[in-house]
């Protein structure tokens, strides 16, 4: 079968410089003799609606030129595809692009499409959505639903600040009961399912983690006041946060949320709701397109 790459854009991640960023990726990717479609997401859910009418006879890789969110989307119209997906980072976290050291370089992309060398990712399902990154339950989702409440047109970085001092002095912390495999294993007002090392810019929440292993790491983070709340981050930006002890650490593949009050939760960085959840890991596994080796 000839390559033929489906590009899904969303052409307001990297300030607005996603639909010059995807006709680049086109050029390139016709340079290295591979046919290239792009479709534009205009609205939530138009990766995933793209996903789920590739064809995998006719698209031999999905190119996502987007952040975090473009990513998830497309994953979650993928299922039992078994389409590679390849990333061009332009989204505010870009967390999975630093875990494999993807730069926003179109050449760079356009080859790692074109040579296909590729590695076999671990997928997560919480309440039939599927993710690669994480589901937090506390003070992260309280900003991940600030942020959507208050988001206006493209971002950056900046634009998270006001969402996280207005959570920081307003959110009431309730508790979250954790259970792993099956056994209670306690309780906090902030818990994060992970199964990738970062979390987004410099901060690095379990260092050993492996988005390849069939296995996810949880953190209960302790700490309900302001000072708590900078302490435990300032752990994180120093890629200390298992050091700290207000943390604790455990392992598993099926985990339990369910919060006191009206906790919410984000799943791969974007707000998901308040209802408790149940996170578990597939067996169904996302091939994922990265940078080609020597």
């Amino acid at each position: 079968m000839s390559k033929r790459c489906l590009i899904v854009v969303n052409p307001i991640s990297g300030r607005l410089k996603g639909r010059r960023v995807a006709a680049r990726l086109a050029e390139g990717l016709g340079e290295r003799g591979v046919e290239a479609e792009t479709i534009s997401t205009e609205a939530p859910g138009d990766g995933r609606q793209a996903a789920e009418q590739a064809d995998p006879g006719e698209v031999s890789a999905i190119l996502c030129a987007g952040g975090d969110g473009t990513v998830n989307e497309v994953v979650n119209g993928l299922a039992g595809k078994g389409i590679p997906v390849a990333l061009f980072p332009t989204g505010t976290g870009n967390v999975l692009a630093k875990e494999f050291g993807i730069r926003a370089k179109a050449d760079a992309v356009c080859d790692a499409v074109a040579a296909g060398q590729t590695v076999e990712l671990a997928l997560g399902e919480v309440n039939g959505r599927r993710f690669v990154l994480f589901v937090g339950g506390g003070f992260d989702a309280a900003v991940a639903r600030r942020f959507e409440q208050t988001r206006n047109g493209p971002v950056s970085k900046l634009s998270y600040l006001l969402p996280i001092l207005h959570v920081l002095f307003r959110y009431p912390c309730p508790d979250i009961h954790v259970t792993v495999d099956g056994e209670p294993v306690g309780s906090s007002p902030h818990v994060l399912v992970a199964n990738v090392r970062s979390y987004g810019g410099p901060f690095v929440m379990v260092p050993d983690a492996a988005p390849t292993a069939d296995v996810l790491d949880i953190c209960l983070i302790s700490g309900k006041s302001r000072p708590a709340l900078i302490r435990r981050g300032w752990a994180a930006f120093r890629h200390r946060l298992l050091n700290h002890h207000g943390v604790r650490h455990v392992q598993g593949r099926t985990i339990t949320l369910r919060a006191d009050g009206l906790a919410p939760f984000q799943v791969d960085g974007d707000f998901f709701g308040c209802d408790d959840l149940t996170v578990r890991m597939i067996d169904d596994r996302l091939t994922f397109i990265v940078p080609p080796t020597d």
